[in-house]
């Protein structure tokens, strides 16, 4: 079993998150490196961490990171995609939407995704065929609801969010940080709808990609097709997480009329 496997990864991850907590109060951590790209001393810790970790587990498999100094497009059949800190401005500025996350990719698919949010106590784990699990809890499929509650990064919808929420009858709105919290939130349901119209890298959203597609729940471009983890790392369109199918058409007829 995939996930059984992955138990001390898991755990190695949980003190990951436990050492981000902590280095907030260490000046050394809080060092940014590369303000344009915001790239602190704590994403390097959490990067060497994270993979070191991974190693141990997954003694061979090629690790492929955010924080590496670049990227080919030639990808293993087989590796790890990781992000360090996804959120490193929540993290930075005290706020909870942060996590540290890893997907292993097999033959351009998610095939396990392990997400640990450590400021909300929160730590998702995906296997393909297996299921996806809340703090060790199994979640249950995504089902069509009444409403239509949204999230983003912001108290109010702000941007594309509320351009597309003048088209959607939306009945709530969610505040989170990073986007992988955010697509996990689709997948566990606290929200139906996480759509944006910006740059998007891989490792953004592989992980939350197995929890959705185990789930029932959707990822896709904005012009509705399967969200590729292939060709370039960043993919320049946006993109959207949906928690069934039925929102994903009511938020895909909302970005069509925002073209017309």
């Amino acid at each position: 079993m995939r996930l059984e496997h992955t138990k001390v990864l898991q755990a190695d991850m949980a003190k990951i998150g436990a050492d981000l907590l902590a280095w907030r109060k260490d000046p050394a951590a809080l060092h940014v490196h590369e303000p344009k790209a915001l790239k602190t001393e704590a994403d390097r810790r959490a990067h060497e961490a994270l993979a070191a970790a991974i190693a141990r587990a997954y003694p061979g498999d090629p690790i492929i990171s955010e924080e590496d100094a670049a990227h080919s497009l030639e990808r293993p059949d087989r590796y790890w995609l990781i992000d360090p800190i996804d959120g490193t401005a929540s993290w930075l500025h005290g706020f909870d939407g942060f996590v540290t996350q890893a997907a292993l990719i097999e033959r351009e698919t998610p095939v396990i995704g392990l997400v640990c949010a450590p400021a909300l106590d929160l730590f998702y784990a995906g296997a393909e065929g297996e299921g996806a699990f809340l703090n060790g809890e199994r979640l249950p499929p995504l089902a069509v609801r009444d409403g239509l509650i949204a999230i983003d990064n912001t108290p109010e919808p702000h941007g594309f969010t509320a351009a597309l929420s003048a088209h959607m009858p939306l009945t709530g709105y969610v505040e989170s940080g990073s986007l992988g919290l955010k697509c996990c939130r689709v997948a566990d349901g606290a929200a139906d709808i996480f759509a944006k119209n910006v740059v998007i890298r891989d490792w953004d959203l592989a992980p939350a990609a197995v929890l959705l597609s185990e789930l029932g729940g959707r990822l896709t471009g904005l012009d509705g097709a399967p969200f590729p983890f292939s060709g370039s790392w960043e993919k320049p369109d946006g993109f959207v997480a949906a928690r069934t199918g039925a929102a994903l058409e009511t938020c895909l007829a909302a970005i069509a009329a925002l073209g017309d």
